[in-house]
């Protein structure tokens, strides 16, 4: 499968950064293992994709990515199921073909009661996909539960 790439103006990225589609479904890449690492120690949101195998990784180019893996799991808070998160140094693959995306995401860092997290914070974070499925306490997707909620 051939992963077409794409600029994403209309959603205020400023275009020095690469954006992925495949099968309608897109995810961002990152310049650098740099940049990766900032955003995720300073506890931003991020892009990520999970393929067939079960792995998470975080795009930097076509066939360069970045290994994020899901941990223990944290609790259930608000509905959304939180795992710990983690990124090795030197963390870094390469692939000769695009590999088998399962789910494009959003690794979402979990709130504090004064806003943001801090880079001084564990990084605990939810994942929601591109169908708004997210992921569940054993690391499955499925769909938010109301009752979960509530």
């Amino acid at each position: 499968m051939v992963i077409d790439r794409i600029q994403l103006h209309s959603m205020g990225h400023s275009g020095k950064n690469d954006n992925y589609i495949k099968e309608g479904k897109q995810f961002h890449s990152y310049q650098t293992k740099d940049e990766v690492y900032s955003q995720f120690n300073t506890r931003q949101q991020m892009s990520i994709i999970k393929l067939e195998n079960g792995f998470y990784l975080i795009a930097m180019t076509k066939n360069t990515y970045v290994h994020i893996t899901c941990t223990e799991y944290f609790g259930n808070i608000s509905g959304c199921h939180y795992h710990y998160w983690q990124i090795a140094e030197n963390n870094i693959g390469e692939t000769e073909s695009p590999p088998n995306i399962t789910h494009c995401c959003l690794l979402l860092p979990r709130m504090k009661s004064t806003g943001l997290p801090t880079a001084s914070d564990k990084p605990i974070d939810t994942v929601i996909d591109s169908d708004w499925n997210n992921i569940q306490a054993n690391k499955s997707f499925g769909s938010p539960n109301i009752e979960d909620i509530l």
